[in-house]
């Protein structure tokens, strides 16, 4: 995931683009700048925090899940394996705190402990399992598809992406909760737009 000073630096770069938002658009003159200035340090060390605690969270669960996805799964397991690494993989690398907008840093907690409560039910139900990973499989080729034909990443893909994440909760740990409503439909129509 890069060095422990890039990781801080993605962080203090997208929590300074949290706490600014869109208002820079709007500053046309020094004075406007300097209410900006005042108000961003003013938000800056609270969402800091806020933004470190979930990467913190993110990072302990993202070390036990790819502890667990070792060469012994992968014997076991193929499929699941491979699925479980390629979502990790575009979930976190090197860097991936400056390419992720801001505010989805909050939701990777809940990402990530979706896939170890897969992992957990996995070991109980390996049918029920495979049934779950069908649906999101025609959803999540797609995706991987487009990215290796070196698809435009924009905002339609963006919104594609975590939309399947919060599919896969609804699939694998629905006691966890989605952040909206979330169907094949509701994808379908998401790809339609990338389409």
């Amino acid at each position: 995931l890069g060095s422990p000073e890039s990781l801080v630096e993605g962080l203090v770069e997208s929590t300074l683009a949290l706490a600014a938002g869109n208002r820079p658009v709007g500053i046309r003159d020094e004075a406007a700048f300097r209410k900006l200035l005042q108000d961003v340090r003013g938000e800056l060390g609270l969402l800091f925090r806020r933004q470190a605690g979930h990467l913190n969270k993110s990072l302990k669960v993202w070390s036990e899940l790819s502890l667990k996805l070792d060469d012994d799964f992968f014997r076991l397991r193929p499929a699941v394996y491979n699925d479980m690494r390629r979502q990790l993989d575009d979930m976190m690398y090197d860097g991936f705190i400056g390419e992720l907008a801001p505010e989805r840093l909050e939701h990777y907690p809940r990402y990530l402990e979706a896939m170890r409560v897969r992992l957990t039910s996995l070991e109980k139900d390996p049918i029920r399992d495979a049934a779950r990973m069908k649906e999101i499989e025609p959803f999540w080729h797609q995706y991987l598809q487009l990215l290796e034909q070196g698809g435009e990443y924009n905002e339609d893909v963006d919104a594609y992406r975590w939309l399947m994440e919060e599919y896969r909760v609804s699939l694998f740990a629905q006691q966890l909760g989605t952040r909206a409503k979330v169907s094949p439909q509701r994808l379908q129509k998401a790809w339609q737009k990338i389409d």
